[in-house]
């Protein structure tokens, strides 16, 4: 316990004597390990589920979309609400432009 303590004590002192420029750099990198940190739990969170489809992806996050905001606890983008499912599909092209007989004379 003493150990957290002194190093917590020397991030301290440390951080005290930057300039406020560094002392933002520190900071900007604290929250890139934070979110990283959050990534990694991420990641190991959707390890855990089963892969839904999309659609049953959706009607999770349905009371959000409507309009009314008063459906949410808080209002987040698609993409937020739907990053768990990221990657969680397995299969199909991983790109659409993998047919290349729909792509004959584009751009021409």
């Amino acid at each position: 316990m003493t150990q957290a303590i002194d190093k917590e004590q020397v991030v301290i002192d440390e951080f005290r004597k930057l300039s406020p420029e560094k002392q933002d750099e520190v900071i900007d990198y604290i929250q890139f390990l934070q979110f990283k940190e959050m990534q990694k739990q991420d990641v190991e969170h959707k390890e855990e589920k089963e892969p839904i489809s999309a659609y049953e992806a959706a009607k999770e996050f349905a009371g959000c979309v409507g309009g009314d905001s008063g459906d949410c606890e808080k209002q987040v983008s698609f993409l937020e609400a739907a990053k768990e499912f990221i990657g969680c599909v397995d299969g199909g092209p991983g790109d659409l432009a993998t047919n290349k007989k729909h792509l004959e004379g584009y751009g021409r």
